[in-house]
């Protein structure tokens, strides 16, 4: 039994230890869109639906934000030009876009592009790295930037940008060891139980013999 009890200590340990180490990731979500004239620039084509890349020269925020993110000023300008492929799965060259006070998005893969009217919603899975604006206790964490793009009156008109920057729960997932551990221990203690207990009822039937 002391065996089984060490087990579960070593694996509490381990999990907390993982705890620990994982800092504050960052949580929370907050709405982006682009500014004017700089909503985007296609390459390609003229066409939204058929173009291959994207240009911003700047995002907004549009003050919608949720948890850690409500650190951002409402309509912080995100500046720096940016080029998004249009293309689904790991791109040749990451896009990023950063700014100081807000941080940095950058891109590790494109999950789904949809076509809807007059436009298309893209799915770009990356990391988002606080800036200064955040707490310092604050780390990075995924992220999925979903950007929708409409071109309303079809190929040729302008374009306009809106995004949802999104970073996961920050809860810690258990290493497979430590849930093995965890498990290992449980299973250990549950057998010992069961021992002692088939012991137990040895002892009273033997006892009632005596009797």
């Amino acid at each position: 039994m002391r065996f089984c009890f060490g087990v579960l200590l070593a694996s509490f340990a381990l999990s907390f230890g993982q705890f620990a180490t994982a800092g504050h990731m960052i949580v929370g979500s907050e709405g982006l869109s682009g500014n004017g004239a700089t909503s985007g620039t296609l390459g390609g084509s003229t066409d939204v639906t058929k173009a291959t890349s994207i240009t911003w020269t700047n995002f907004l925020d549009t003050a919608n934000k949720t948890d850690d993110f409500t650190a951002i000023p409402d309509f912080l300008m995100i500046s720096g030009s940016s080029t998004l492929s249009l293309k689904t799965g790991t791109p040749t060259t990451a896009w990023t876009i950063h700014s100081a006070a807000w941080g940095t998005f950058t891109e590790t893969s494109i999950s789904s592009i949809t076509k809807v009217s007059n436009g298309l919603n893209v799915y770009v899975d990356g990391t988002f790295t606080p800036g200064t604006d955040f707490d310092s206790s604050i780390t990075g964490n995924t992220a999925q930037m979903v950007i929708s793009i409409n071109q309303a009156g079809g190929a040729g008109h302008a374009i306009s940008t809106g995004a949802t920057l999104t970073s996961p729960d920050a809860a810690a997932v258990p290493e497979p060891a430590g849930v093995a551990l965890v498990l290992s221990g449980l299973l250990c203690l549950g057998v010992g139980r069961f021992f002692r207990r088939k012991n137990s009822s040895t002892y009273t039937v033997v006892d009632h013999a005596r009797r």
